[in-house]
């Protein structure tokens, strides 16, 4: 689905027009797998923060944070990875961060990756794209940050018309 320009702002409220600050809490997949949020249908996001903790296992490896962005139809547009690897018997805090550069933050406890200024469609994915994820590794405390859009045509035009033929009926009904 492509948006046009206008199609997801509404003038009707602050909110709609600018976007809500939501939390997303994403619950862990459990040992050894990644995880994913799909963009609810009506929205589009857009990610300001994304922080995740990942305790590896003590086999031995590196392990590179990374996460995805998927379009509706399951195509990998992008993957977005920090500057550091994690090794074995590590617990790291990830935290990915809207046009914000590549720094190791907290001497070895939490790094940063870039993330564009970017709109996600209803449907589309972002999710975890670690390199080397093994068995035994767990992901905590998913959490995004995003700027929710509601997709709504904007109806002004549409209103004012509507108004107008209101006013026209009313005026014709009372001077007859």
């Amino acid at each position: 689905m492509e948006l046009l320009q206008g199609q997801f702002l509404s003038p009707l409220s602050h909110e709609a027009a600018w976007g809500q600050n939501r939390v997303v809490k994403v619950e862990p997949p459990g040992e050894g797998n990644h995880w994913e949020a799909t963009v609810p249908g009506g929205y589009c996001w857009s990610p300001v923060a994304i922080r995740f903790t990942l305790t590896t296992s003590a086999e031995a490896g590196s392990r590179v944070p990374a996460i995805f962005i998927e379009s509706g139809s399951g195509t990998r547009l992008a993957e977005i990875g920090t500057s550091e690897s994690t090794k074995e018997s590590h617990t790291v805090t990830d935290t990915f961060l809207r046009e914000f550069g590549n720094n190791r933050l907290n001497q070895n406890l939490s790094s940063t990756g870039t993330m564009p200024n970017l709109l996600i469609e209803q449907g589309w994915k972002i999710g975890d794209a670690t390199v080397g994820l093994l068995a035994k590794d767990a992901f905590t405390n998913i959490t995004l940050w995003v700027e929710e859009f509601e997709i709504a045509f904007d109806h002004t035009i549409q209103k004012a018309e509507r108004a107008i033929r209101d006013a026209e009926e009313l005026e014709e009904a009372f001077h007859g």
